[in-house]
């Protein structure tokens, strides 16, 4: 795929989904600037853990409670290259302690969560 971002609109389209919204973008540049929440969030992006941790905290800011959380890049391989400190993996047991959130992993690279509550 040479442009996820059209493909992704295209399959929005041919849902005929008119409530989706895609922020393009530096994460912690953008979503810092949308003050509401959202039902569903993909995170997909840096694969370095500190960074992964920052997507985390601004996407659970503004996720609803119900609220689903996609968080890609989960998989073995990414979790053991050297170069990006443990990535998305490491950071599910932190979300799972949280119990917050009821994780399902649904592949071999992504996990699904499902936000239970906001913070106390």
């Amino acid at each position: 795929i040479q442009n996820a971002y059209l493909v992704a609109e295209m399959f929005v389209q041919e849902a005929g989904l008119s409530n989706v919204t895609f922020l393009k973008g530096i994460s912690y540049h953008v979503l810092p600037t949308r003050p509401r929440r959202y039902d569903f969030a993909h995170i997909d992006g840096d694969h370095n853990y500190h960074a992964v941790v920052l997507d985390f905290i601004l996407v659970d800011s503004m996720l609803e409670v119900g609220g689903l959380l996609v968080l890609d890049d989960v998989g073995k391989e990414i979790a053991t290259r050297a170069d990006n400190e443990g990535g998305p993996n490491r950071l599910l047991p932190h979300i799972f302690a949280s119990g917050r959130y009821c994780i399902e992993v649904v592949s071999s690279n992504q996990a699904l969560c499902t936000k239970l509550r906001d913070v106390a």
